[in-house]
């Protein structure tokens, strides 16, 4: 039986890129079976029909493209098949060249005005900048940790962008498992308090993703890769690496996962009226949303995480909301029923009639509320930003829009305070004209209303205080730890 394998040709050097392209002109290249007759294997990643000598369009693998020129290695996003982007971009490219760089340094083009942005690319240190004199040898080597960090993030953001001319990254792979990794020992020694650019799942889903990259080495490994990459050195710029000590780091870590002071140019009546309106009027209950609010909106690491914060915190609502729906509507229908009961004096039908506004207004905006948080439960990025940029820049800041989201608990508190009155008002009406033996029974359901109402007040204070209690506990534990370590290191010294 004759064999119907295709054999391979080889290409010839001078088809191949020196640097970038030996790859795709390896998968470009065509193959014969033994009985002579060709077969093409098409190469969807590079295109050179239609376009000028010496460039190649660049197919990214999510479909937009993108231009290289290898005489002078000029990548641009610009479309240079227009003859008049070409000629501009051309004369960019050859002024750039002029500039005595080093021969491996790739240009890219961003516009075709008469100042361009142009970024430049040093693939063997895996650096970038726009300024050309930072990726000479001499400025490497006088460059801080922090320059570089930034340098990298330039140039990890670029080939995420630009991956099919770059051979896959084997030493950038081991170096973003390698951080990976650290991030889940981080997890292990902070727990819920670790400020990382990936959770402690994502860690382990990237991880599992990444071990056949090795195989792989197409331009889709090479984009991810890049991109874990340019998370990585964009939290680090964040994060303060190579610039801070231990005990430095550890104080900025503890700082992020606090909720941030707000710091209101109010004036001081207005301030006293905040305060009033807050834990007078509202009773205290905004001072909890504006911790979660400020707990949600503060930035630790990633914009994703705090996405994902923000829609928890949204869930929280809804499901809040709801319970307050419910108990206002059955309050509503208690009050109901006792404006049916005959001959009821004008203060619990005052009373009691406050209530009914109360539990309705509760109801009303409860309702839309919920509508309008569950409708942008998952909402975009953007509009969590803008969300947040808007309730932080309203007239009253955050504590304002903290008095908004209480409404709806508020209202119910009232309400119940009021039917609360109603129901004391009507239980006492018997005192004044009514038998010996009613006005003995109204007395036992006073002291009974007394010892619920001591029970109720005792359980709010305890649960309000419990959690606020422990937190010291914490505080002050970590302040002995603190004056510990101080001991320990004037002791070594």
């Amino acid at each position: 039986m004759s064999s119907t394998m295709p054999t391979r040709v080889e290409c010839s050097s001078s088809d191949r890129d020196q640097r970038h392209d030996s790859k795709s002109c390896e998968t470009g290249c065509a193959s014969t079976h033994s009985d002579g007759a060709p077969r093409s294997l098409l190469n969807l990643s590079e295109s050179r029909q239609g376009l000028p000598d010496g460039w190649t369009m660049c197919v990214h693998p999510r479909g937009s493209v993108y231009f290289r020129q290898r005489k002078h290695i000029l990548v641009t996003d610009e479309d240079i098949r227009d003859p008049d982007i070409l000629e501009k971009v051309a004369t960019h490219g050859v002024r750039a060249t002029v500039l005595g760089l080093p021969s491996d340094v790739e240009l890219h083009v961003h516009d075709t005005s008469a100042a361009p942005l142009i970024l430049y690319i040093r693939h063997d240190q895996q650096i970038a900048s726009y300024e050309a004199e930072k990726l000479t040898d001499a400025a490497i080597r006088g460059a801080t940790i922090p320059q570089l960090v930034r340098q990298r993030r330039l140039y990890w953001t670029y080939v995420h962008h630009h991956p099919v001319h770059i051979p896959f990254p084997e030493v950038a792979l081991i170096e973003a498992r390698s951080a990976i990794r650290s991030y889940q020992l981080e997890y292990l020694h902070w727990g819920r308090r670790m400020v990382a650019p990936f959770s402690k799942v994502e860690c382990g889903e990237l991880l599992q993703m990444t071990d056949s990259f090795q195989e792989e080495r197409t331009p889709t490994a090479t984009s991810f890769v890049a991109w874990i990459l340019r998370q990585i050195y964009s939290f680090r710029i964040v994060d303060g690496y190579g610039h801070m000590t231990h005990g430095q780091l550890g104080h900025f870590r503890r700082t992020l996962t606090q909720p941030p002071e707000i710091d209101m140019h109010l004036s001081t009546g207005s301030r006293v009226f905040l305060a009033f309106l807050t834990n007078v009027v509202f009773l205290g209950i905004p001072n909890t949303y504006l911790e979660h609010v400020q707990g949600a909106s503060v930035f630790r690491g990633r914009l994703s995480s705090m996405q994902e914060n923000w829609e928890s915190f949204t869930k929280q609502l809804i499901q809040e909301y709801s319970d307050f729906i419910l108990v206002s509507t059955v309050l509503l229908s208690a009050t109901m029923g006792m404006l049916a009961v005959p001959n009821v004096e004008q203060t619990t039908k005052v009373f009691a009639l406050i209530s009914i506004f109360a539990s309705l207004g509760s109801i009303a905006i409860g309702v839309f509320f919920t509508w309008r948080h569950q409708r942008h439960e998952q909402m975009p990025e953007a509009n969590t930003f803008a969300y947040i940029h808007n309730a932080k820049n309203n007239a009253l800041g955050l504590p304002g829009h903290a008095i908004l989201l209480s409404l709806p608990p508020v209202l119910l508190v009232w309400s119940l305070i009021a039917f609360t009155i109603a129901v004391v008002a009507y239980t006492l009406e018997t005192v004044t004209g009514g038998a010996k033996t009613d006005v003995a029974s109204t007395w036992i359901t006073v002291v009974v209303f007394i010892l619920v109402c001591g029970a109720v007040f005792a359980g709010l204070y305890t649960f309000t205080i419990i959690w606020k209690w422990q937190s010291k506990q914490v505080w002050t534990s970590r302040c002995m730890e603190l004056s510990n370590e101080d001991m320990l290191r004037r002791t070594k010294q």
